[in-house]
């Protein structure tokens, strides 16, 4: 897509105007919102986002920005905890229901409720790291709504973890980032050059405060649940029924390791698998990055649709 710099001026006003004003839907005593923004010339079908534990929407503006900027129609919903079970989900097979904790259904349900209130069709699933489960959970229970999913690190793809595996995991990742961004500092100084301050991180930090404070049992509740939950089956299972699945997963993810994730995967699971530098975090802290490698894989995943 050739942009000028008034194309851009553009769409960032569009964007901005649409996602500053999100709707609120009310679920008995709880509620959440639907920040839903589509550029004037839209690709394909809308695109459905899942975040990943604890983002919200001020961490992930910039993400949802670039993928907006591609042409994609985006829709993000977004609750701290989630509400009360989905009737979809209540009504569904109890072997289906019994592989996801009741925090990860009480998210989920966001995304279900949010199909029907926007009348979504044609979906395009888009999740980073918890949000896969998310976006999983949805496309099982309406199937007939999907048409491709793309995760981003997505949690579930490592078989059966620790909670304390994940919590280190986690503490690595975030060393191996700040590293990095010292290391690409000094490289900076020593060339002269000033090095750019990333405002990103301060949001990061704040997020994370507001999330435990927002319930701190439901946010320990939903962390613990993470690494106890696989969606394997749950992605062979879309693929066999036409849904295209791709993902993209950075190498140094200390996380979700990318080489276990390789082992796991098998073609039934997979039409894509994308590798690309980087740590877990990179996908808040690198959003035109990202926005690039999703639109990609999701246009690699429409032409064989």
């Amino acid at each position: 897509m050739e942009t000028t710099n008034v194309g851009l001026e553009n769409s960032r006003v569009s964007f901005d105007k649409q996602y500053d004003q999100p709707k609120t839907v009310a679920v008995g005593d709880e509620k959440f919102e639907i920040y839903h923004a589509a550029p004037g010339k839209k690709k394909t079908g809308p695109l459905l986002f899942g975040h990943g534990w604890p983002a919200n929407p001020r961490l992930m503006r910039e993400n949802l920005y670039e993928l907006f900027n591609k042409g994609r129609e985006v829709v993000f919903p977004y609750t701290q905890h989630g509400i009360e079970l989905d009737k979809t989900i209540q009504e569904s097979d109890p072997e289906t229901l019994k592989k996801f904790a009741g925090v990860q259904l009480r998210k989920a349900s966001v995304f279900l409720r949010t199909i029907e209130e926007e009348g979504l069709q044609g979906i395009n699933g888009v999740a980073f790291s918890e949000g896969a489960l998310h976006v999983v959970i949805a496309a099982l229970m309406r199937p007939e709504r999907f048409k491709n999913i793309v995760l981003v690190n997505p949690s579930g793809i490592m078989g059966k973890s620790s909670i304390f595996n994940f919590v280190l995991g986690a503490i690595r990742d975030t060393k191996t980032h700040a590293k990095r961004k010292l290391e690409e500092a000094s490289r900076a100084k020593a060339q002269g050059v000033a090095p750019k301050l990333d405002e990103r991180e301060d949001v990061a930090d704040d997020t994370l405060a507001k999330h435990l404070k927002s319930g701190v049992w439901a946010s320990i509740q939903e962390v613990a649940s993470i690494p106890g939950t696989d969606i394997l089956d749950a992605l062979a299972k879309l693929k066999e029924l036409g849904i295209g699945v791709s993902i993209i997963h950075s190498a140094d993810d200390k996380i979700y390791d990318m080489q276990k994730v390789q082992k796991m995967v098998k073609a039934k699971h997979l039409d894509g698998f994308y590798s690309v530098k980087g740590t877990h975090t990179e996908f808040s802290a690198n959003p035109k990055r990202y926005g690039v490698l999703i639109d990609s894989a999701l246009t690699a995943l429409e032409k064989k649709s």
